[in-house]
């Protein structure tokens, strides 16, 4: 059966779709946000919190647990406006 599989694995070309990458904003910019507490522009510049997380791993950036709480808050308050925009 193990045989099979490796023939036709080596025999067959899958084509997986690739994902489109996010255009994520610079790392000098959002570290300046993250020092002027500019909140707003970085929840912004980022679909949703596990996004910035990602971001701010990947860059080695270290944000502090205050700053991270009040990123947070900040994702939250904006996505219940847009709950309570599409709800009216």
């Amino acid at each position: 059966m193990f045989r099979n599989i490796r023939f036709l694995s080596t025999k067959v070309k899958i084509k997986f779709p690739t994902k489109v990458k996010n255009k994520f904003p610079t790392r000098v910019d959002s570290i300046k946000n993250l020092e002027n507490n500019d909140y707003n522009k970085i929840t912004n510049e980022f679909k949703s919190y596990g996004s910035f997380v990602n971001f701010c791993i990947s860059e080695t950036i270290s944000v502090k647990s205050k700053q991270r709480i009040y990123i947070l808050k900040t994702f939250f308050e904006k996505q219940q406006k847009n709950i309570s925009k599409r709800s009216e």
